[in-house]
């Protein structure tokens, strides 16, 4: 496996959502914020499908990593969900 494989396997829960021939990273330097936005949405609605499928997560809420990420989902969900999130309160 290449080196560059490698690390994108690591950063994989930054950025699910791939490119063809290489990954794209939300959170990279040049992206600008709808970049993020799309990958709030995915996260959100692969989240909320889980719970209503009444299923695990397959990795921990987005909103229960740093504190960037819990402000960021907040804003996110109350502005075009109504606030609704059907994932568990963060340990």
């Amino acid at each position: 496996m290449k080196a560059q494989q490698r690390v994108a396997r690591r950063w994989d829960d930054a950025r699910e959502t791939r490119q063809a021939l290489h990954p794209c990273y939300a959170f990279q330097p040049g992206n600008d914020v709808r970049e993020y936005a799309a990958e709030l949405a995915v996260r959100y609605f692969r989240e909320q499908s889980a719970m209503l499928a009444k299923k695990p997560l397959a990795k921990p809420a987005f909103k229960c990593g740093p504190q960037e990420n819990a402000l960021a989902f907040r804003l996110f969900v109350d502005e075009f969900f109504d606030g609704v999130d059907r994932t568990p309160a963060c340990p």
